[in-house]
């Protein structure tokens, strides 16, 4: 009779857990255990983010200056720093040796205050971005 009530008590304890969601799916991999505690893949997915942010704003800007008339057929550099660690800059298409230039790139890069930068083509499309 013992077992009997000890078994059923340890199956409603189970249950409980279960759909409260204090233990998850059988089939849950070690690696999604380790991400749920950590947080360990948050890194790569705001490196990701903030890539996909300095493409969208360096491609606002490209539109605003187009619009307001700036001549950008010399390819300069939109802004040295487009969000924090990225610069904006405009290069030909297909690139050229001038592009690699040192004078012809945002000096955030070349001084190193940026780390990151996003390239657009004379069109405003997106060419490079690391």
């Amino acid at each position: 009779m013992k077992f009997i009530f000890l078994n059923i008590f340890l199956a409603l304890i189970v249950s409980v857990l279960a759909l409260t969601g204090c233990i998850g799916p059988a089939n849950e991999s070690s690696q999604d255990a380790v991400e749920a505690v950590t947080g360990v893949g948050a890194v790569s997915t705001g490196a990701a983010a903030k890539k996909d942010l300095a493409i969208a704003q360096c491609q606002i800007l490209f539109q605003q200056k187009f619009a307001a008339g700036a001549d950008l057929s010399a390819g300069p550099c939109l802004s040295e720093q487009i969000i924090a660690d990225w610069s904006c800059d405009l290069v030909q298409s297909p690139r050229t040796s001038a592009d690699d230039r040192p004078e012809n790139q945002c000096a955030s890069v070349r001084n190193g205050q940026t780390n990151h930068y996003v390239e657009l083509d004379q069109s405003g499309q997106l060419l490079k971005a690391e």
